[in-house]
């Protein structure tokens, strides 16, 4: 599983190995997305072991660190500071 094809082709986590054809698009079960929204299942038994490493993608650190914000904000913990570039 990967985190989005383009991205893990070019510069992530499978580049190497498909630039050196160890493993072509096929070897590659899902994106992330697909499990997420229910397209292809993850795992079907406890036997079967998942790998993802992820390089990321900015939209995913934003929308976690927004989460987090909110969280923290909602519990009302954590330590507000003015930006570095306001």
């Amino acid at each position: 599983m990967i985190d989005d094809w383009e991205q893990g082709s070019h510069g992530g986590e499978i580049n190497v190995p498909l630039s050196n054809g160890i493993i072509g698009k096929s070897d590659i079960y899902a994106e992330i997305s697909e499990i997420v929204a229910g397209i292809k299942p993850g795992r079907t038994s406890d036997k079967q072991i998942t790998l993802f490493d992820t390089t990321g993608l900015a939209i995913q650190d934003v929308i976690t660190a927004w989460y987090a914000y909110e969280v923290a904000e909602e519990k009302g913990i954590g330590i507000e500071f003015d930006s570095l570039y306001s």
